[in-house]
């Protein structure tokens, strides 16, 4: 079961997103109000209360991780995808397959994502 672990390079916060079936990975600025299940400490105004967010899905591949940027009653945000040297701009209900080590940019911000495999529980009780 994959999960995959968020740093927030300029805050040097961390989130990690469990394979939980049917929850919205919901990324945006915190706020007094209404808050995106992960906040990120910023008074960064070009970053929204929901940004963007990040789904998990089963495919015959294993889980994929996609990213989809948000909308909000001003506009649309700004999301730009840095993979190996290159950058994509994601467009709001545009839907991208994240990669390992992928950096996601929201205003200022620079998300890192890391995939990592949890181990399991191999302690077994000793024979008497």
């Amino acid at each position: 079961m994959k999960h995959a672990r968020i740093e927030v390079q300029r805050t040097a916060q961390e989130f990690i997103l469990k394979n939980e079936p049917k929850i919205e990975h919901i990324i945006g600025r915190k706020a007094v109000s209404k808050q995106a299940r992960y906040a990120i400490e910023t008074s960064d105004r070009s970053i929204g209360r929901n940004h963007c967010k990040i789904e998990i899905r089963a495919s015959t591949q294993g889980l994929v991780f996609l990213l989809t940027t948000l909308t909000s009653a001003q506009g649309s945000y700004r999301t730009i995808l840095k993979r190996r040297k290159k950058q994509l701009k994601i467009y709001p209900k545009d839907q991208v397959y994240l990669q390992d080590r992928d950096i996601i940019e929201i205003g200022a911000n620079n998300l890192r994502l890391q995939f990592w495999e949890p181990i399991e529980n191999t302690i077994t009780k000793p024979k008497a």
